[in-house]
């Protein structure tokens, strides 16, 4: 069954999408967001790594309702959580975590607007953010690929992404696929870096410029700068696949 032929006709409708809006307005007004800081990391990670090795599965599910939640409410700590999955759970584990959490938070909030949507709401919010508008006019393109572009591409911010996708009511499983190998090379570089800094702070050193050398805090950037291209690889590929389709 269809998320449209399961969304309700009343006021419930808007039950979730308030509800994590509620989320975000506590975790920032509170000052909760803050406390997800490198800071933090330095000064707690050797308790949170022990913690890991002592109940591998209870930090993983922890760590993973955390970030669920942080995702699906929109709070800007997500990318401080990936390096910390390195940190705390090395970076294999940490990518896979994170991979699997930002898709679940992501899908939350999709699902949460898929819900609420209506054509009033989805005209407001086209009025209110150009970016929302121009993610919800590509989706009538190609769905998988359209959010994979965005999924891979570091300039759409990922919350809004989610938010136009259920505005849209785009196909559930080709937003969910799309999000999940997206999330690939971004989880993969920031817990490998993670990886890099716990290693670091285990051994009782301060980051610094004298920790450059180490290839786990290296080849993270290197990563980064690759992905940073990803807009002009794409954009390159879509010009010849047009120039093929002329030809």
């Amino acid at each position: 069954m269809s998320l449209e032929a399961r969304r309700p006709r009343s006021w419930l409708r808007f039950v979730p999408a308030l509800l994590l809006l509620a989320l975000f307005v506590v975790g920032l007004s509170t000052g909760l967001a803050k406390e997800f800081s490198l800071t933090a990391l330095k000064a707690h990670h050797h308790e949170l790594h022990l913690f890991a090795i002592e109940h591998p599965f209870g930090a993983a599910a922890l760590f993973v309702g955390v970030f669920v939640v942080v995702v699906a409410s929109g709070m800007p700590v997500a990318l401080i959580l990936t390096v910390a999955s390195g940190a705390i759970f090395g970076p294999v584990i940490g990518a896979l975590l994170t991979m699997f959490s930002a898709t679940v938070g992501a899908t939350a909030t999709y699902a949460a607007a898929y819900l609420a949507a209506g054509s009033s709401l989805q005209e407001r919010a086209e009025r209110s953010s150009p970016m929302v508008h121009r993610i919800i006019e590509g989706f009538g393109r190609n769905t998988f690929s359209h959010i994979l572009t965005m999924r891979l591409i570091p300039l759409f911010p990922f919350g809004p992404v989610n938010i136009a996708a259920g505005l849209a009511r785009v196909p559930a499983w080709p937003f969910v696929l799309a999000t999940l190998l997206g999330e690939v090379p971004t989880a993969a570089i920031y817990a490998f870096f993670g990886a890099g800094l716990g290693r670091v702070l285990g051994e009782g050193q301060r980051p610094g410029l004298h920790s450059l050398h180490d290839p786990m805090l290296i080849l993270p950037m290197v990563g980064l700068a690759l992905l940073s291209l990803a807009p002009t690889v794409i954009g390159w590929a879509r010009r010849r696949v047009k120039a093929a389709e002329i030809g």
